[in-house]
C-alpha cells in the first residue's frame, strides 16, 4: 500500500476489516480522503497519520481503537471533517485542535475522553458540527464554537455535549452570533444556574435537550419566540416558578418534557392550542385544573405526581382514578371551554 502515492481517496467502509491501521498509511502524501469507518479495527491511531498533508476527511467511526487522539491529526493543516465516533479513545482532546482554521465537522462520541472541552474550540474554525456527546468531558461549557470566533460569521448548525459531567452555567453569550443554530444537547451533565433568556437570540433552533441537569429558577418566557422549536426537553432539573404562557407561540413544537422539576401554578389554557404529539408534566408542583383538550388517551401519566392538578370534567374512563373533579372555583372559570367539548 505504501507505493500507491499517488492515491487521492481511499474508502474501506462496511468491509468488517480486522487487525490495526498500518503505519503504511503515512507514506499515501497525496491522499485527500481515507475512509475506514464500520470495520473492526484495533489499536491505536498511528501518529504518522499527521504526515497526511493534504487530507480533507478522515473517518475511522465505529470500529474498536484505543488510546488517545494523536495531537498530529488534530494539526493536519486542511482537515475538514474529524470523525472518530464509537470507538474506546481515552485520554483528553488535544488542544491543538482548537487552533485548526478549516475543520467543520467534528464528532468524537461514544468515547471514553476525559479532560474539558478544549476552551478555544471553534474560534478560528468554520465549525458546523460539534458532537462530543457520551464521554467522560468535564469542566465548563465551550463559549466559542457558537459565537463564530474571530471569523465573525457563525457557522454552527448541531452542538451534542450530552451524557458528560459539564459543569457551570449556560452563558447568554453563547447565542449571540449563533445564528445557524438548529440542534442543541446538553443533557445529563451537571450544568447549573438558569436557562438564559438569550436562548432566543438563535432563531433557528429546532431542537433542545437541556434535560437532566441542575438548573433552577424560571423558564424563560422568550423561548416563545423560537418559531421553528419541534422539541424541547427540559426534564430532570429544579425548573420552578410557573409555565409561561409563550409556550403556547411553538406552533411547531411535536414534544414538550417539563416533568421532575418543581414548577408551580396551572397549566396555561393556552397550551390547548398548542398540542404536541407528546408532553409531560409530570412529578412537579403544579395545580388546578388540567385543560380537557390535553388529556389524550395514554397520556393520564403524563400529568401524574402533581396532587393539586383536578379536571373540570372527565374527559375519559381514566381520569377518574387519577384525578379529582376540580372544586366548583375552577369549574366556573372553565365552564365555557368544558361546554364547548361537550363533556357533561
Amino acid at each position: 500500500m505504501g507505493n500507491m502515492t499517488s492515491l487521492v481517496d481511499l474508502e474501506l467502509s462496511g468491509n468488517y476489516i480486522v487487525g490495526e491501521i498500518p503505519q503504511e498509511l503515512g507514506l499515501l502524501k497525496n491522499l485527500k480522503q481515507l475512509e475506514l469507518y464500520y470495520n473492526q479495527l484495533v489499536g491505536n491511531i498511528p501518529e504518522v497519520i499527521g504526515n497526511l498533508t493534504e487530507l480533507i476527511d478522515l473517518d475511522m467511526s465505529v470500529n474498536q481503537l484505543t488510546g488517545k487522539l494523536p495531537e498530529s491529526v488534530c494539526r493536519l493543516p486542511k482537515l475538514q471533517v474529524l470523525q472518530l465516533y464509537n470507538n474506546s479513545l481515552t485520554g483528553e482532546i488535544p488542544s491543538a485542535i482548537a487552533e485548526s482554521t478549516t475543520l467543520s465537522i467534528l464528532s468524537l462520541y461514544d468515547n471514553s475522553l476525559t479532560g474539558q472541552v478544549p476552551r478555544n474550540l471553534g474560534h478560528s474554525s468554520p465549525m458546523v458540527v460539534l458532537d462530543l456527546s457520551e464521554n467522560h468531558l468535564s469542566g465548563p461549557l465551550p463559549t466559542e464554537v457558537c459565537n463564530g470566533g474571530t471569523s465573525g460569521s457563525p457557522h454552527v448548525s448541531i452542538i451534542d455535549l450530552g451524557y458528560n459531567n459539564l459543569s457551570g452555567q449556560i452563558s447568554n453569550t453563547i447565542f449571540v452570533k449563533a445564528k445557524n443554530l438548529s440542534e442543541l444537547f446538553i443533557q445529563s451533565n451537571r450544568i447549573s444556574g438558569v436557562v438564559p433568556p438569550g436562548i432566543s437570540r438563535a432563531m433557528n433552533l429546532v431542537k433542545i435537550d437541556l434535560s437532566n441537569n441542575l438548573l433552577s429558577g424560571p423558564i424563560p418566557s422568550e423561548i416563545g419566540n423560537l418559531k421553528n422549536l419541534n422539541l424541547l426537553l427540559l426534564q430532570g432539573n429544579k425548573l420552578n416558578s410557573s409555565i409561561p404562557d409563550s409556550l403556547s407561540l411553538l406552533k411547531s413544537l411535536n414534544v414538550l418534557d417539563l416533568s421532575n422539576n418543581l414548577l408551580t401554578g396551572k397549566i396555561p389554557d393556552s397550551l390547548c392550542e398548542l398540542l404536541p404529539n407528546s408532553i409531560n408534566f409530570s412529578n412537579n408542583r403544579l395545580s388546578g385544573p388540567i385543560p380537557p383538550s390535553l388529556i389524550k388517551d395514554g397520556l393520564v401519566e403524563s400529568f401524574s405526581g402533581n396532587p393539586g392538578l383536578c379536571v373540570s370534567v372527565y374527559v375519559n374512563s381514566s381520569d377518574q382514578s387519577n384525578f379529582p373533579l376540580c372544586p366548583q372555583k375552577y369549574n366556573k372559570t372553565d365552564s365555557t371551554q368544558s361546554g364547548q367539548l361537550g363533556f357533561q
